[in-house]
């Protein structure tokens, strides 16, 4: 179940678990139940968890902040441009020229 947006915000993720084998494949199930999976040496059980949901919508976060949290590994770049309109450079440094238009 994923957490709910409030004023605006998106929902958070859910939580996923899946096992990655030694062999490099990887199983999952849609529901989550895995405890039936017998792992071997090398496999590994990863476990996700999701977000809490968001405050207000995310093209009102001042951009300079998305970008700070691009730089530190809480959003990707695609994500950036995609739920906050803020477009960055190659050097993740924010490109506030294309964030305006992206924003308007």
């Amino acid at each position: 179940m994923r957490a709910v947006g409030l004023d605006g915000g998106n929902a958070g993720l859910a939580n996923h678990i899946h096992v990655e084998r030694a062999n490099g494949e990887r199983y999952e199930k849609e529901n989550g139940k895995l405890y039936s999976v017998q792992l071997g040496a090398g496999d590994r059980y990863v476990i996700e968890s999701g977000g809490g949901g968001g405050f207000a919508a995310p093209s009102l976060r001042a951009a300079s902040r998305v970008a700070d949290d691009v730089r530190n590994g809480y959003v990707s770049p695609e994500s950036a441009l995609a739920d906050y309109c803020v477009v960055l450079n190659d050097d993740l440094s924010l490109d506030e020229a294309a964030t305006m238009r992206a924003r308007s």
